[in-house]
């Protein structure tokens, strides 16, 4: 029997790609990957709702049970197609979960984390519209009882001379989504050029996630989950890099507090040159930064395509930020977000709800990072869950790894390559990693089809979930 308790606190929340509106001439695709963190096998119910424009209210629902430690894939989704809403999967233990998007087969994709629960606040980072043929078009999801009245408050980047948009608004009932889209020409968008961020309101619980795509005729795509904390003073990024094999970064900044305030990027290379602090002076309440790092004026150390790899720690001046992160493939196009860290957020274990390997011709595998936030070294431990039909032509259970993570410093793994125990299998899973030594831990998912690259949408992340 399921118990009320978890839908409330742990229900996760996520908002699906929508078809009506979003991209327009391209045919969307999601799956879903639910990791039971529980300590019991897990009965889950899986509700769809009908986007607000299409009328709203319960499509259908799905019922499942995961085993303790395990995950499922939910691929295709339980609805007929042309399904386009939202979904709330309600669990009688705790859960992790995040979707996979698809546009035009492999054309475009990417990942986002759903929610435990929702806010009265959302804040979107990053938002624009016709920015090198780039848009957004975000979700907004209804987490309350009752009907949300919900209200976008667009503010333009810092000093960049855009325009102020006017606010826009939506009301929807519990579980359903509104869209609204930056795309030239749809919904109540008119503006052209432009770049900043976004504060969504309501007067009930919500949760939100925006996509970054390319115009169609091209790939390139990116998501990221909304905001719904407070955000925090510091914002840690671990990954970050410049022309690291045609790869680097961009990070917007947005400045979450009730006053202006001094925003400070301090650079760690792993490889390559000491860069200098960043610092913006006067940046308002809900404004937003934008910091590239191949903007050779921005950070001149790196100006003619200088490789560097390292992290940032962004401070807010005791202003309360939000963060995220861009990482492009000049070359191919290919754009994958994720979202800063909340140091405050770190523990000694992580959960990863999507592991993937490259074998039995899947295309994808997945590498992540692992960050000790601690004062000492420490040993972490990585265990998988089977792998098994549908997901998997053969069943089996990764072994699992051990390894040492020095005190400040961060380790990769990479679900790949011969001579692993990746070699030639497929792997559809989730990983939990824990340590012996009670460090504080952060970790970043990237999934990667090499084949894909040149023609479609090969790179996606999301932020592990800290336990």
């Amino acid at each position: 029997m399921k118990k009320a308790f978890y839908l409330v606190l742990l229900a996760a929340m996520l908002v699906l790609p929508t078809a009506a509106m979003g991209q327009s001439g391209v045919n969307w695709d999601a799956g879903i990957l639910i990791q039971n963190v529980g300590s019991a096998d897990a009965d889950v119910t899986i509700y769809y709702y009908n986007n607000e424009a299409d009328g709203g209210g319960l499509n259908t629902s799905a019922n499942y049970t995961i085993p303790m430690g395990s995950a499922i894939t939910v691929y295709p989704l339980d609805v007929a197609d042309g399904f386009n809403g939202s979904i709330v999967i309600e669990s009688t233990e705790p859960i992790v979960a995040i979707a996979n998007q698809l546009g035009d087969g492999f054309t475009y994709g990417a990942s986002y984390e759903g929610f435990e629960m929702g806010s009265d606040t959302v804040q979107l980072p990053n938002v624009q519209s016709d920015n090198n043929g780039f848009y957004s078009f975000f979700n907004v999801q209804n987490a309350g009882s009752t009907t949300a009245n919900v209200t976008v408050n667009f503010v333009p980047e810092v000093g960049a001379g855009f325009s102020d948009p006017a606010n826009e608004t939506c009301t929807m009932d519990p579980g359903e989504s509104c869209t609204f889209s930056q795309q030239p020409g749809q919904g109540a968008w008119t503006v052209g050029t432009w770049r900043g961020g976004a504060e969504v309101t309501a007067d009930q619980p919500i949760v939100a996630s925006a996509n970054i795509v390319h115009e169609p005729g091209a790939w390139g795509m990116s998501s990221y989950s909304g905001f719904t904390s407070s955000g925090s003073t510091t914002a840690i990024l671990p990954n970050i890099m410049n022309a690291n094999s045609d790869y680097w970064s961009g990070i917007n900044v947005t400045n979450g507090g009730a006053a202006a305030t001094t925003i400070t990027f301090s650079f760690t290379p792993v490889t390559g040159p000491a860069i200098s602090d960043k610092v913006y002076n006067n940046v308002g309440p809900g404004e937003t930064v934008i910091l590239l790092m191949a903007d050779a004026a921005a950070v001149p150390e790196l100006s003619g395509g200088v490789t560097w790899i390292g992290s940032i720690e962004v401070d807010g001046g005791g202003q309360n930020i939000f963060a995220i992160v861009n990482t492009l493939n000049q070359v191919q196009g290919e754009v994958a977000a994720w979202k800063g860290f909340d140091p405050a957020q770190a523990s000694d274990t992580v959960v990863m709800p999507a592991i993937l390997s490259d074998g039995e011709g899947y295309p994808f595998f997945t590498g992540f990072q692992v960050v000790n936030l601690g004062g000492s070294n420490t040993d972490i431990t990585v265990t998988y869950s089977e792998c098994g039909a549908p997901n998997c032509a053969v069943a089996w259970t990764p072994t699992a790894e051990t390894d040492t993570i020095n005190a400040g410093l961060s380790n990769f793994y990479i679900q790949s390559g011969g001579g692993t125990q990746w070699d030639g299998k497929k792997y559809v899973g989730a990983a939990t990693i824990t340590n012996n030594n009670g460090m504080p831990m952060l970790a970043i998912v990237n999934e990667i089809a090499p084949s894909l690259m040149g023609s479609g949408e090969a790179t996606n992340s999301y932020n592990a979930f800290n336990q």
